[in-house]
């Protein structure tokens, strides 16, 4: 009896490890020029431009912990004055093309940055 559920066992976790993994949402894969995109759009950088300015980026390798994001040291290219020209550190996330800000972690989202996400995403 012990050799019989021994064996049943073994031929149950032989079975579970021959099936493929289960599949979650798949990876878009982004691009560096892509999660830039990502990152012109957001509405910290719509706001400055109707104020006459403009926002660019760096992209912060250094900090990259994870594989999966970017992230992007953001700030104001036409600020007037004197002043940190520092709008902040943004993650781009290579599968999910979720935008968040590396300090607190909260989501970046306007209507026109999740139609981007949702094309660059397939979803």
């Amino acid at each position: 009896m012990t050799r019989r559920v021994s064996f049943l066992s073994f031929g149950t976790l032989a079975i579970a490890m021959a099936l493929p993994p289960a599949r979650g949402a798949p990876c878009a894969n982004l691009s560096l020029r892509e999660a830039e995109m990502l990152i012109y759009l957001m509405p910290v950088g719509e706001k400055l431009r109707s104020e006459g300015m403009d926002i660019s980026w760096e992209r912060a390798p250094k900090a990259e912990t994870n594989s999966n994001t970017y992230v992007f040291w953001v700030f104001n290219s036409k600020r007037a004055g004197t002043g940190s020209v520092t709008i902040g550190y943004y993650e781009v996330n290579k599968c999910s093309a979720v935008v968040r800000t590396s300090e607190s972690g909260q989501v970046v989202s306007s209507s026109r940055l999740r139609a981007i996400q949702k094309i660059l995403t397939g979803t």
